[in-house]
């Protein structure tokens, strides 16, 4: 056995005698389960590997915005660095999106001039100033925030029916200046995952086949309770040219959500 073959069954043993398991700051966006108990590590201890990853992230953001490379952000910079640390918790409906926080955009740039001469030092504003005022903002927001092992729809009939009415609801308990609820966020990603998964072809929309596929995996989730909501649906129903879009998928499946929701 040559040298890099022994190396390479070492490392084979090694990994075999222990599972190993890589956390990064782009868990907080795979999922409302995955960002909440991401934020809930890293601000319990600011030690943990999710908060060293937070700093890590908070970091990136910094940096994507430091344009002039002098390790400072201006004003533009503020802009999108705070719209881009907003991506996740926006995403599963923790915080507002611009347009639903501000009525303009006049006023939005008042609010953004505002925290610019917060954290402004001199000529721009520096990284320390950035994450101290990122950190206290995201323990803030923590609070409310609380970690389950399951998605609602899977805990129990109660939840089940508390879930979905709140994806037909057009407010957020979590952000009450959304104007759509967290669950139909949530309810939006979940729709999109089955989507893409049922594309297997790789066509950017489902073929008939691949509409069967979504589907059954959509089923899945209310068979779970009693419910067949999807009992009848046709490809003919969804499809348009042949073809069922990721947008035509959408619509008609809220559409649907809503219209049983009424019934329960």
């Amino acid at each position: 056995m040559n040298f890099l073959s022994k190396v390479f069954t070492s490392n084979v043993r090694l990994l075999g005698a222990r599972s190993v398991t890589t956390i990064s700051w782009s868990d907080m966006g795979k999922s409302k389960h995955d960002f909440v108990h991401f934020v809930k590590a890293a601000t319990a201890n600011k030690q943990s590997t999710e908060a060293l990853e937070l700093h890590k992230f908070l970091n990136k953001v910094f940096i994507d915005n430091d344009y002039d490379y002098d390790g400072l952000v201006g004003p533009i910079g503020l802009d999108a660095m705070v719209k881009e640390a907003a991506h996740a918790p926006r995403r599963f409906g923790f915080a507002p999106h611009s347009s639903e926080m501000y009525a303009t955009p006049e006023e939005e740039a008042a609010a953004h001039k505002k925290l610019y001469g917060q954290l402004c030092e001199g000529q721009g504003i520096p990284f320390h100033n950035w994450y101290q005022w990122s950190m206290n903002h995201i323990m803030e927001k923590n609070s409310n925030l609380v970690e389950h092992h399951d998605a609602r729809w899977e805990r129990s009939r109660s939840d089940f029916i508390s879930f979905f009415k709140g994806v037909a609801r057009e407010s957020s308990n979590h952000c009450m200046k959304s104007n759509s609820s967290t669950q139909y966020k949530e309810f939006y990603l979940k729709c999109n995952q089955q989507f893409v998964a049922a594309d297997t072809e790789n066509l950017g929309y489902l073929c008939e086949a691949g509409f069967d596929r979504l589907l059954a995996d959509a089923a899945a989730i209310t068979h779970r309770f009693g419910y067949e909501w999807y009992e009848g649906v046709e490809f003919s129903h969804v499809a348009s040219d042949g073809k069922v879009s990721w947008e035509g998928w959408l619509t008609f499946n809220t559409a649907l959500v809503k219209g049983k929701v009424a019934s329960l």
